[in-house]
């Protein structure tokens, strides 16, 4: 059969559940002390982690202020340079852009000077060109009354000559015409003729000579300079000027002979 316990209750006494009471009340007053410390410490280190993190963002904020700071520094020190650069090069252009003005300004000093010089002996060059030309005039005129005596004694001589040659070289009453009309139209030409100033003797122009019917000059050509353009040319205004050579009638003997016509002109009052 079971056996049945007997409980017995001893009561404290009552010193020592207050000595008790006293303990669990310390411990209960140790542990909210404890567990003020944990939340105080808690605390302690939260704040300290808010017043690191607000160090450190302060840290980057101020670290960010002066990088920021630093690039404004090098900017503005990049933009001084660039200005400082800017305006060297400005002085530079300047000073090249004076040194040209001046070169320039030179240049056109000396080109001024020198059209100055040349116009001067251009004006010297002409005053004796004038000079000269006005001896030449003068020794012209003087020589022309003697050598157009000369020229009509000589031409004479010429055309009697001529005519001589002319006999002798061809037989017959054509070959006498014709003599007597070149003779004739050299005759003419040589009236109407002006000596130029620097024809020399021996100089001699061969031109060819067409005509019409009746002697009128259709044109005159020269077809061997004499080397003189001033006697070459004074001999075909010869032509031009007497306008109407003397011809045969004959028509057929003119077309054959004269209708163009070959002549050597060499004055020898030259």
């Amino acid at each position: 059969m079971p056996k049945y316990l007997k409980a017995v209750v001893i009561e404290m006494p009552a010193k020592e559940r207050a000595s008790n009471k006293a303990a669990e009340a310390n411990k209960l007053r140790q542990q909210a002390e404890q567990k003020k410390l944990r939340q105080r410490e808690i605390r302690k280190k939260k704040r300290a982690q808010e017043k690191r993190k607000k160090e450190l963002a302060l840290k980057k904020k101020k670290e960010l202020a002066q990088k920021k700071k630093e690039q404004e520094k090098l900017a503005q020190k990049k933009r001084e340079q660039q200005k400082k650069e800017a305006a060297r090069k400005k002085r530079e252009q300047d000073k090249k852009k004076q040194a040209q003005r001046q070169k320039e300004d030179a240049r056109k000093l000396a080109e001024e000077k020198e059209r100055q010089r040349i116009e001067k002996l251009r004006q010297q060059q002409l005053l004796e060109d004038r000079r000269r030309q006005e001896l030449l005039r003068q020794d012209k005129a003087q020589a022309e009354a003697r050598q157009e005596k000369q020229r009509l004694e000589e031409l004479k001589r010429k055309q009697s000559l001529e005519l001589e040659r002319q006999a002798q070289a061809r037989a017959g009453k054509d070959a006498n015409i014709i003599a007597k009309y070149r003779v004739l139209m050299m005759q003419k030409v040589q009236h109407h003729w002006i000596r130029p100033p620097n024809a020399r003797s021996g100089m001699r122009v061969k031109l060819r000579i067409k005509m019409i019917p009746g002697g009128e000059v259709v044109s005159v050509m020269v077809i061997q300079s004499s080397g003189n353009p001033a006697l070459d040319y004074s001999a075909e205004q010869a032509v031009l000027k007497a306008a109407v050579l003397p011809v045969p009638t004959d028509v057929g003997l003119f077309d054959r002979e004269f209708r163009t016509v070959t002549v050597i002109f060499d004055p020898e009052d030259l």
